[in-house]
């Protein structure tokens, strides 16, 4: 719950924080209580040292002979009074227990102050509201139309608040959550989980809900209790343990039905799937380390609005107010649905850091690092980790249903339809089956990272977080110096140097070619890399860059080595400041759905991302490499001496690549992901030989 000595130490800082959240004081009462809670607790310990002596006392008498009946005696008086001072310091803690439990979490300095929602921030959006030519309808009004909802056969055999999904609808709400939770498993890096459903009393108090929201739970009559959310059985799957800090991040999903009471619900939403009391949902849960929870929240929240994106819904995201939070956030972001239908906006996700507030609750721990502070005698410092969490509903229930029966005819079906081949494993159309397998996620995966800019550059430190995001075990060989332009090139006329700068990280006096064959066959060579990633390149390699590219030249070495391999280049924009966080936002995303694409031997994807902010970006576009008309490309100049010199790669304009190229996406601000062959062999020419020397 809170720290006690923090609150002793700091009563004016836990007062203004209880202000904030719409409460009064209590640092005074909290700490009165305390004093009292401490007092008794000395106090039996007090007794405890004295019957200690006594018992000594009583030890030397007899082995003298001498009557000890009057210690004993009194040893037995001391014993009740000890009895009674535990019972009080016990009555105390728990009394002291109960005041705390009852109060929310403070909230971050950040969050911006308010009563309700009306103090909510808006802080960014994705798309535009959709615009038609006739009145939307809401959702319960399509769905009843067609046929695929049935909220009257739900209430004769179960009351208010119930649905049932038929037929197009209840596969689109199964395929919804097999998608869901292939996103956040495959690309986001979470572990599946399958809970249980049912929990005991301590687990709704760790996260929260007990014993201050009971009535919004449903409890059985052998004092089970039916989960709001997922987010209850994946966060006490560390209850009561010492985590160590290396093991973090935890990442964790779940997708179950859950069940609330919905009892301050009276009179609101009473028609459509709006608060029902039961609902599918996809949980996110992350525990990490206090230094990085603030960065996982927004990872977090990233993954959920994620699946919007690939929805194609227009949503925006809300910092909700000190008065608008959860119990146990400190601080929520809400992902909030245009719902057509309505004209207004609903929430369709919610992601909440909680810092420590639940593991304290829960009594989980972590143990930091080798290396890391230590406590007194030498024993480790236990510090709390932190939880984070985020749900979001993998059926057509709340915001989301108006939106998906909409547009179930049409566009929205055939949408609809894929994601049903993916819930049901399928690889989707024009895959030709004599195409290997698409390979497991990049969790336990490990990855070698090089370049053609050198061990020092930006992009390179990109690329490392890039992975990091996808797996532990990130290994970075690449050149001394800048090789840009090197192609695919060994060097074979004079020895290489491999200079070992920590555990993972070598720089080689050699071309990016050379990093990856040394890296693989040497350095590597007992447990080779499952991926090579390179880049971030600081400037784009499309059409012919790639034949002279060291970037794609390093995916091209790992590609004839076996090895699946994609190069990532940053396009500029003359001398403005390179948009390194375009490259570091869709990178993980991007090379994670890729990693998994079925595809031959010889091939490698080239990903360039435009010189735009993440938020200008216009999609991703699967595209064949485009071509340039080389105009001006060397630039003759005398030096001081007259004698002169040449400089290559002057302007270039490009050609008419038409749609479909590198060079047009990426112009559109798109981002280009091209599939590049080793096999240069032209096979037209080929017939149109063998017909000429026939």
């Amino acid at each position: 719950m809170f720290d006690i000595k923090w609150i002793r130490d700091n009563p004016r800082e836990f007062d203004a924080g209880l202000t904030r959240r719409g409460l009064a004081p209590q640092a005074a009462e909290i700490v009165a209580l305390d004093a009292e809670r401490r007092k008794a607790v000395t106090a039996a310990q007090d007794i405890q040292s004295r019957r200690n002596a006594l018992s000594k006392e009583i030890g030397a008498a007899k082995s003298k002979g001498d009557d000890a009946a009057g210690l004993i005696e009194k040893v037995a008086s001391e014993k009740q009074l000890q009895a009674a001072a535990e019972r009080q310091a016990a009555s105390l803690s728990k009394e002291l227990d109960d005041v705390l439990s009852g109060i929310p979490n403070l909230a971050d300095s950040d969050v911006p102050d308010g009563v309700d929602d009306t103090a909510n921030v808006e802080i960014r959006s994705f798309g535009e509201k959709p615009a038609f030519d006739f009145t939307p309808k809401e959702h319960f009004d399509i769905g009843e139309g067609l046929g695929l909802m049935d909220f009257e056969g739900a209430a004769r055999m179960s009351g208010s608040r119930f649905v049932v999904l038929k037929g197009a609808l209840a596969r689109l709400s199964r395929a919804l959550g097999a998608f869901m939770i292939d996103l956040q498993t495959d690309e986001f890096g979470y572990t599946e989980v399958i809970p249980p459903l049912l929990v005991r009393d301590a687990a709704l108090f760790g996260t929260g809900q007990l014993p201050k929201f009971a009535e919004d739970l449903f409890r059985t009559t052998d004092d089970y209790w039916l989960i709001p959310t997922a987010e209850v059985p994946l966060t006490n799957l560390v209850r009561e343990s010492i985590l160590e800090e290396a093991d973090l991040p935890l990442r964790y999903t779940a997708l179950t039905p859950c069940f609330r009471s919905e009892a301050g619900a009276a009179g609101k939403d009473t028609r459509g799937m709006y608060r029902q009391h039961q609902f599918d949902k996809v949980e996110l849960v992350s525990i990490t380390t206090p230094e990085e929870s603030p960065a996982e929240h927004e990872r977090m929240t990233g993954a959920a609005e994620e699946v919007l994106k690939r929805l194609g819904l227009h949503y925006r995201v809300m910092v909700l107010s000190t008065g608008d939070m959860g119990f146990g956030a400190r601080k929520t972001y809400d992902i909030e649905v245009w719902l057509p239908g309505q004209g207004r906006y609903r929430e369709i996700s919610s992601c909440s850091n909680c810092a420590d507030f639940q593991a304290r609750r829960m009594n989980a721990r972590f143990r930091p690092k080798e290396g890391g502070p230590q406590g007194g005698q030498g024993n480790p410092l236990r510090p709390y980790p932190q939880w984070l969490g985020a749900g979001g509903r993998a059926r057509p229930d709340r915001g989301a249903g108006e939106r998906s029966v909409r547009r179930w005819h049409g566009r929205g079906a055939r949408r609809a339809s894929a994601l049903y081949g993916r819930a049901r494993g399928d690889r989707g159309g024009g895959i030709d089956p004599a195409m290997p397998k698409a390979p497991p996620s990049l969790k336990n995966a490990r990855i070698l990272v090089s370049n053609d800019d050198g061990i020092n550059a930006p992009g390179l430190k990109i690329l490392v977080r890039i992975a990091k995001c996808l797996t532990d075990d990130v290994w970075t060989v690449a050149p001394e110096t800048e090789q840009s332009t090197a192609a695919h090139s060994l060097t074979v006329r004079s020895p290489l140097r491999i200079r070992k700068l920590s555990a993972r990280r070598f720089a080689v006096t050699g071309t990016p070619s050379d990093c990856v064959l040394l890296a693989v066959c040497h350095l590597l060579k007992d447990r080779p890399p499952d991926l090579v990633l390179s880049g971030v390149n600081n400037g784009a390699n499309l059409a012919e860059d790639i034949t002279h590219s060291g970037t794609v030249a390093a995916a091209m070495e790992a590609t004839l080595l076996g090895i699946p391999a994609i190069a990532l280049s940053q396009m500029r924009d003359g001398d403005k400041a390179v948009k390194w966080p375009t490259a570091e936002h869709f990178g993980p995303r991007l090379v994670a759905r890729l990693y998994r694409v079925p595809k031959p031997r010889e091939v490698l994807f080239n990903i360039n991302f435009p010189a735009l902010a993440p938020g200008e970006v216009s999609g991703i576009e699967i595209t064949r490499q485009g071509r340039r008309r080389q105009t001006e490309v060397i630039t003759v100049a005398t030096d001081p001496r007259d004698e002169p010199y040449y400089w290559l790669g002057g302007p270039r304009l490009n050609a008419a690549s038409g749609r479909g190229s590198d060079l047009t996406a990426v112009s559109a601000g798109a981002i280009s992901v091209t599939p590049l062959d080793l096999d240069l062999t032209d096979g037209k020419m080929i017939r149109v030989l063998k017909r000429a020397f026939a």
